[in-house]
């Protein structure tokens, strides 16, 4: 089975620093490219210790980045982000581990 993170499960997870264990799960770990913009990349620029953390584990292959091959429908409420993290699961088959507000 794949998995298919949002920016919330990375943003927890990563402040708890408990994102290796995901590693131990079977199949592929997938973010968006959006998702890891959003979580990885704005969080060096506001100097978050879980951002460089994600990093590095993304940086280890622990979990990968994909872009999705098309994006599901705009829905309100959704973000670009939400709309990845849904395309890559159903593209990917994977289990959807996201959160929407």
């Amino acid at each position: 089975m794949n998995y298919v993170f949002d920016a919330s499960f990375l943003i927890y997870f990563g402040k708890l620093k408990i994102l290796e264990k995901v590693g131990e799960l079977q199949g592929e770990k997938i973010i968006s490219e959006g998702i890891y913009n959003e979580v990885v990349k704005k969080g060096i620029e506001r100097k978050e210790s879980e951002a460089f953390y994600i990093d590095n584990v993304i940086k280890n292959r622990i979990i990968i980045i994909r872009k999705p091959k098309s994006l599901i429908e705009d829905k309100p409420g959704l973000s670009i982000a939400d709309r990845e993290v849904i395309s890559l699961a159903k593209e990917t088959n994977s289990s959807r581990r996201y959160f929407l507000a």
